[in-house]
């Protein structure tokens, strides 16, 4: 596949997560404890960095991928 049908692929089941995340405090947490965002690729953490920051996007599902995804990134950098 191109890098660009592989890209729109990407985005659209990120976008996914994100609408389901959006769903209630309960729905963000749940999807998001499904994925081990420690592991993810630079690149998946920023699209979803993005996706999640869209002003479209509810606050509480921000919140919630910025405790799980994010967080625990920044600790981790005070602790080299």
């Amino acid at each position: 596949a191109s890098d660009e049908a592989l890209e729109r692929a990407c985005e659209s089941g990120l976008r996914l997560l994100v609408d389901s995340c959006c769903v209630s405090p309960h729905h963000a947490s749940r999807a998001l404890s499904l994925l081990d965002l420690a592991s993810l690729p630079e690149a998946t953490v920023l699209a979803l960095s993005r996706a999640f920051g869209d002003a479209g996007c509810a606050g509480h599902a921000a919140a919630a991928f910025i405790r799980r995804g994010l967080l625990p990134r920044f600790q981790a950098l005070g602790g080299r």
